[in-house]
């Protein structure tokens, strides 16, 4: 895997990771995650060519926003630095940031696994019937 992908790779995992912890009681998100991040990774991969390298760069943007929040990047940090940057986006004034965490799914604070958002639950269907 190239330097490029493997970072992209890992910032997909923390994420997926991030995001599906609280909803591990669910059958479908049993650990590890490492489907989940491969199912991300193909979503991606069959995007149009003209929104998957936005998506990266958004990706990889958020991965090394981290430096400036918790001093490393979103795939070093600790689950606590995680859940706050990714609030702190979700929260955020700035659309493009609410909408890439709307894209890859749930607020981290919800454990309750009957609020999961709609993208995530048709992720998880999709995966499913993919299985």
């Amino acid at each position: 895997m190239k330097p490029g992908q493997q970072w992209f790779h890992d910032s997909i995992s923390a994420l997926a990771y991030s995001l599906a912890k609280p909803h591990e009681n669910s059958p479908e998100l049993l650990l590890p995650h490492n489907d989940l991040t491969r199912f991300i990774l193909t979503q991606h991969a069959q995007m149009p060519d003209y929104l998957r390298a936005p998506m990266k760069l958004a990706t990889l943007g958020f991965d090394l926003f981290g430096l400036l929040r918790g001093g490393n990047r979103f795939h070093h940090q600790s689950p606590e630095q995680r859940v706050k940057q990714i609030v702190g986006w979700k929260n955020s004034g700035i659309s493009f940031h609410r909408d890439l965490i709307r894209y890859f799914g749930d607020d981290p604070h919800k454990s309750n696994e009957a609020k999961l958002e709609a993208i995530q639950m048709a992720w998880f269907e999709e995966w499913k019937d993919n299985q």
